[in-house]
């Protein structure tokens, strides 16, 4: 057995990024990486790297939350003042009666409905104008992600004080941990985000293709049909009210964006992949150069990722890497 059968296999669905996790599961032979992923550097990058994780999570959930609550918020204020504006009115047809005497009858609760939901869109939108989650989710990511490529040039930087040769090397320790917990992990990461990130911008364009063609089909009811036309008037003042709050929520998200970018960088790290047999070759001859400039490749294409998505320009370089002594 070699490095690359102590490592393990990776595991796009259960993998993640914890050190003290890693380095328990290690077999005594993986020594070398056990001990470096021990050392204060690593452990202590990695503590502020979950820090910078959960607080940028919770920025990102809120400012989810709070979109929610502007943009329907809005429209459902919006559709109520039409449902009162329509509620004045009087029609012969029976659906238009009908219609017209539920919002007389119920005009008390659908101003008050208005209200509430005004009063929960301005609080929303002034919240987030004063916290700016989107910003603090951007310098969270941006800081988790830095500190995240931090640990592997902290444990490369260990590694390379005494590399040995051949496939149980430390250097080849190092390789196998990078492969599985940060090559492989973003791949999956990418390839899983950008699909969610796609379906949610699919969902999106098709709801807004749907109200686009309904806009069009209540103005010909109106004209093919004049009992229905007080209907279809509410109607259509209903659907693009609708209408534009799915497109506040799909420029809200930016799910089309954040899918062609997580694609890109998980295209540009598979591509990058094919080369991982020669890099191992280098590890096993003990060249931490051609270790390290693969390494870098790696982080390059998670740096640019991470500032083409957020507009912030390639995530800032790494602070030099402290060099203590070697925990034993």
């Amino acid at each position: 057995m070699g490095a690359a059968e102590w490592i393990g296999p990776s595991d796009g669905e259960k993998d993640k990024l914890d050190i003290n996790a890693i380095a328990s599961s290690l077999p005594a032979e993986a020594s070398a990486l056990k001990a470096t992923l021990a050392n204060s550097i690593v452990k202590g990058v990695d503590d502020m790297r979950r820090t910078a994780s959960t607080e940028a999570t919770q920025a990102k959930a809120t400012q989810r939350r709070l979109a929610i609550a502007v943009v329907a918020g809005s429209a459902v204020a919006a559709l109520a003042s039409g449902l009162l504006l329509y509620g004045q009115g009087g029609a012969d047809a029976p659906v238009s009666s009908s219609l017209v005497s539920l919002a007389k009858q119920n005009s008390v609760v659908i101003a008050l409905l208005q209200i509430v939901s005004l009063l929960i869109a301005t609080a929303a939108a002034g919240y987030m104008a004063g916290k700016d989650f989107g910003k603090l989710w951007t310098e969270y990511r941006r800081e988790a992600e830095t500190r995240r490529i931090e640990i592997f040039n902290n444990a490369l930087a260990l590694i390379g004080e005494s590399p040995g040769t051949g496939d149980e090397s430390p250097l080849r320790q190092f390789l196998e941990f990078f492969r599985r917990y940060q090559l492989d992990l973003q791949i999956s990461y990418y390839k899983m985000a950008g699909q969610r990130e796609d379906k949610s911008a699919n969902r999106a364009l098709f709801a807004t293709s749907l109200l686009g063609g309904a806009t069009v089909v209540l103005g010909l009811i109106g004209g093919i049909s004049p009992a229905l036309l007080s209907l279809s008037a509410f109607l259509g003042i209903a659907v693009p009210i609708v209408l534009s709050a799915t497109q506040s929520w799909a420029t809200t998200t930016g799910a089309a964006a954040k899918a062609a970018s997580y694609q890109s960088a998980g295209k540009a790290l598979q591509n990058l992949r094919f080369d991982l047999t020669k890099i191992e070759d280098a590890a096993d001859a003990g060249n931490v150069a051609d270790v390290k400039k693969f390494m870098d490749t790696v982080h390059g294409i998670m740096s640019a990722e991470n500032g083409a998505f957020v507009g912030a320009g390639p995530l800032p370089a790494p602070p030099p890497t402290p060099r203590p002594a070697r925990q034993r």
